[in-house]
């Protein structure tokens, strides 16, 4: 019994939380979440996304929904029906953005899963304490079964326990202890009350600094003043980015860069910045990154070849078609950075300046282009290696 408050008392908490942060936040919305479901009631969710009396009565059940579940949990009151509405949301959470290869881009994981993620574990727990019987953990519910068989006067043996021939539940009776160990959950509910302070304890200076102070210290244009800075989200995109051609290569006339890919910060010599950059940008967040780009109209993504991999990632994973034009830069040898962005299914490439010595260069090029059956396009595109000499 006390393995199973205690699993019970720690899904309650993350439910508390996790509906407590989405209450206070007050711009809190379920909208982008749902516009970016794919699995298979992608239609209903994407539809609910699009309707504001539909996504403010979602938001409202999540938001009350998660906080009063975890209310419900902690406490250990209306055990079962908590634990049967918290199954439901964690298998609208499930359906929406299941753990299965290209289903995941767009929302923050907490690691790499095979199937079976957090909200899964989650689902299976809560459906097991649902189907058990009224009583079986400490807590209010517990208390009120020793309560009533108390008033009742059946006859209870002295230790708490499941009968497994009957069927029911054995108590003994109300007591001081039976009262303290049932309320086990107001010391819980007092460390969560602490918790929440001290986080917005180590918070509030940074955000005090940040949204008040640095208005009157820093310079409107300054990275770190939010003041300055108006954040917003795919439900407020009001047009595609424009495009243009080149020969017969669309391009969105903004280009998303490989820079953060490879660590390129631009730091000078604060060289842990780039290794910062690099932990941050992980094979994950660049794909939710492309996404949420050509979503809004950006169709073109300039890296070394040698970045790649995580462009055939995004392609293979997800139905993104974004493409990749290379710099050809491979270990500071043109021509092979330029098989290789063939080889590597390139858009286009980006010849940078060269001087007159290497001059050739474009001429094995063309040559590669041709034995290996590139596209018109491509060779449209960035075959011309003459004229982009003399422009450079």
């Amino acid at each position: 019994m006390w393995t199973l408050t205690i699993v019970r008392i720690i899904i309650g908490w993350h439910f508390l939380y996790e509906g407590f942060v989405k209450l206070t936040d007050g711009t809190w919305t379920a909208a982008p979440y749902l516009a970016g479901s794919r699995w298979i009631f992608s239609s209903v969710f994407q539809a609910i996304a699009d309707s504001n009396v539909l996504m403010n009565i979602t938001d409202l059940i999540n938001v009350w929904g998660l906080t009063l579940i975890g209310l419900a949990l902690i406490l250990g009151i209306y055990t079962r029906i908590a634990a049967f509405c918290g199954a439901l949301l964690m298998l609208l959470y499930f359906v929406a953005y299941p753990p299965f290869l290209g289903f995941m881009q767009g929302i923050v994981t907490e690691g790499a899963y095979l199937w079976v993620n957090r909200n899964l574990i989650e689902l299976v727990v809560l459906l097991a304490m649902g189907f058990l019987p009224k009583g079986m953990m400490y807590g209010l519910d517990h208390l009120f079964v020793v309560w009533n068989e108390a008033k009742i006067h059946k006859p209870i043996p002295k230790e708490t326990d499941f009968s497994l021939e009957t069927g029911g539940l054995k108590t003994t009776g109300v007591n001081r202890r039976d009262v303290l160990r049932d309320l086990v959950s107001l010391p819980v509910l007092g460390a969560f009350a602490y918790a929440l302070y001290r986080k917005k304890k180590f918070n509030s200076w940074e955000e005090k600094f940040l949204n008040t102070a640095s208005a009157s210290t820093t310079d409107a244009t300054s990275g770190a003043t939010l003041l300055s800075f108006e954040f917003t989200s795919l439900k407020n995109l009001q047009a595609q980015c424009p495009k243009g051609k080149i020969g017969n290569l669309e391009l969105s006339r903004l280009i998303a860069g490989g820079n953060l890919i490879g660590g390129w910060a631009h730091s000078r010599d604060l060289l842990y910045v780039s290794k910062l950059v690099k932990a941050y940008h992980s094979d994950d967040k660049v794909i939710q990154t492309l996404s949420i780009a050509e979503k809004c109209g950006i169709n073109a993504l300039l890296c070394n070849p040698s970045l790649a991999r995580i462009i055939h990632k995004y392609w293979n994973e997800t139905d993104g078609k974004i493409q990749f034009i290379s710099d050809c830069q491979l270990r500071m040898d043109f021509v092979e950075g330029a098989k290789r962005s063939v080889e590597l299914k390139a858009a286009a490439a980006l010849l940078r300046g060269r001087d007159h010595g290497q001059g050739h260069s474009g001429r094995q090029f063309r040559r590669h282009q041709r034995r290996s059956g590139y596209s018109t396009q491509c060779r449209n595109t960035c075959g011309n290696w003459r004229t982009s000499h003399r422009i450079n």
